[in-house]
């Protein structure tokens, strides 16, 4: 152990000799991050001596789009070639997948409420999954005063929920009826069946992953306005080409319903309700064209003292997934002649606020990248823990 620390401050120290650390000619390196988070609870009130769960708190506070739940993984290996600004070559396997869901904040005042008369509680509860292998390429190089890059890849889906609906309705009368119901239709489209009944083999699985494929570009291009001063650049991500395709569902569907009619009359007798309640889980062949997450953006490297040293990199992107929004944020980097670099950035990103804050380690044969940071759906809960993320990623070449 004390030779390998030996090893690594004497490779500083050359490096540090050495001036700025020139971009390595060949490199081979992955990534791998995780992330969750909500938004209300934040890490105060999960680590307490007591957690105290205020309904009527809740219920006040949430906002229109009620309880929210995010979670996210991601996989990236790839190897690159370096030659100057005019030849950069890259070839890359990433595997990533998130989800989300919320419950509606009228759960939450029927919770806090209790048997309000006279009032009606309606609520749709939200859910987005996908999961997707991607294979691709990039080139990058000079054209004319540009640098531009081009990203084609191949995406292929394993996992999709297309158009489900869930919601809940609960109504209360002041002649004492009483009515709950919960109607969910879910449909899963996957690579492989989910019936639990066929046999999944790693080949066929493979193939139909293949078979799956979709096509779209990424891109960009950026000009230095005032060179070591202001850098100007637009871009595209997942510009649809060719639409992936699942035709594997299962479709989860569920009923549940409660009738307390003239509740009061009814006291004591054993009709006091009804329920009536129902599930299904088919699995059928249908097919479904799914594209990923479309943005068209432009970003910004601001350097105030006309060096690398501190850089403010503000991006604002227009993005389409299953609704329009509106990605933006800034990044501020310090960066030591590209062998030590910190940064902290601020981000509204898929519609989550995202705090982080990264450290980079640069030995010219050995890259280490890390970050952290604290998310959520609300802006006030994105510093307070309500979620978490964090990434880690290592380059080797020379």
């Amino acid at each position: 152990m004390k030779k390998t620390i030996a090893i690594l401050m004497m490779l500083s120290a050359v490096a540090l000799l050495s001036a700025r650390v020139h971009d390595r000619y060949v490199e081979t390196g992955f990534s791998v991050g995780v992330s969750g988070s909500n938004s209300y609870f934040g890490l105060g009130d999960i680590f307490t001596d007591t957690i105290v769960i205020d309904l009527n708190q809740i219920a006040s506070d949430l906002g229109d789009n009620g309880l929210a739940f995010n979670l996210g993984v991601g996989l990236s290996n790839f190897t690159n070639l370096n030659f100057g600004p005019k030849f950069k070559l890259g070839f890359f396997l990433n595997a990533e997948g998130f989800a989300s869901s919320s419950i509606p904040k009228s759960f939450f005042e029927l919770a806090a409420e209790g048997n309000a008369l006279n009032k009606t509680y309606t609520g749709d509860l939200n859910i987005i999954g996908d999961a997707f292998v991607e294979a691709g390429a990039y080139f990058g190089t000079r054209i004319a005063f540009l640098d531009v890059k081009f990203q084609p890849a191949l995406f292929m889906p394993f996992f999709h929920i297309e158009d489900p609906t869930a919601s809940y309705s609960f109504r209360t009368d002041a002649n004492g009826t009483m009515y709950a119901d919960v109607q969910a239709n879910i449909p899963i489209y996957s690579v492989v069946p989910l019936d639990g009944e066929s046999d999944i083999v790693a080949g066929e699985a493979i193939s139909n992953l293949v078979a799956s494929s979709g096509l779209d570009f990424s891109g960009g291009a950026s000009w230095d306005l005032f060179p070591r001063f202001l850098t100007v650049g637009a871009r595209v991500k997942h510009l649809p080409l060719i639409p992936a395709r699942l035709e594997n569902r299962t479709l989860m569907t569920a009923s549940y319903t409660v009738d307390m009619s003239d509740l009061i009359n009814n006291m004591g007798s054993s009709d006091l309700f009804t329920t009536t309640e129902s599930s299904d889980f088919v699995s059928d062949k249908k097919r479904v064209y799914i594209l990923r997450p479309f943005k068209l953006g432009a970003n910004a490297v601001f350097m105030p003292f006309r060096n690398e040293f501190l850089s403010l990199e503000p991006n604002l992107d227009l993005a389409v997934y299953h609704t329009v929004y509106v990605d933006a944020g800034i990044k501020v980097k310090f960066d030591l002649f590209n062998i030590l670099a910190l940064t902290a950035s601020s981000n509204y990103e898929d519609m989550i606020w995202k705090e982080q804050l990264g450290l980079m380690l640069n030995l010219r044969v050995m890259e280490v990248d890390f970050l952290v940071g604290s998310q959520s759906d609300d802006f006030v809960k994105s510093f307070a823990g309500a979620g978490l993320g964090a990434s880690l990623g290592m380059k080797f070449g020379f």
